[in-house]
């Protein structure tokens, strides 16, 4: 397996989603696309296929623990376990994108709002779903509880 190559594929995979939910928010397509889930169940399957084919390269004797060595190890000796380390952090980016895209279009918050913290989310994960938070709060009603459910 190409690691550099598939490294470029599962980069590729979300885009979509992200531009719609980012430049085309009101669009039929990009709320059609966030009602479905399907997206994880294939990103999941590949993270699953690169994390066992990744581990099983991996030296008997490595193993793999929870230290900071040991993932640092694992992932530095074996392209695909990063390929599946990097798998993770997309799915629960654009999960996260999918909950603010649609958290904002529920609370009737500027779509070009919206689509800022999204960008920031793609670019920088926490930042954007922080920024988002921020954002929500104004959105709320008043008297509701900071950072709360409703």
């Amino acid at each position: 397996m190409n690691a550099n190559l598939w490294y470029s594929i599962v980069n590729l995979i979300p885009l979509p989603w992200w531009f719609l939910m980012i430049l085309a928010p009101k669009a039929t397509i990009t709320r059609r696309l966030t009602r479905n889930y399907a997206i994880f169940l294939v990103l999941a399957i590949l993270y699953v296929i690169f994390l066992v084919i990744g581990m099983s390269q991996q030296p008997a004797e490595s193993g793999f623990g929870i230290g900071f060595e040991q993932i640092r190890q694992a992932l530095s000796q074996s392209p695909l376990a990063f390929i599946a380390a990097w798998i993770h952090y997309l799915v629960f980016d654009l999960f996260v994108g999918f909950w603010i895209y649609k958290e904002g279009l529920r609370l009737n918050i500027a779509p070009w709002q919206t689509s800022i913290c999204l960008l920031f989310t793609l670019m920088t994960g926490p930042f954007g779903l922080g920024l988002f938070l921020i954002r929500r709060q104004f959105a709320l009603p008043p008297g509701t509880p900071l950072l709360s459910e409703d």
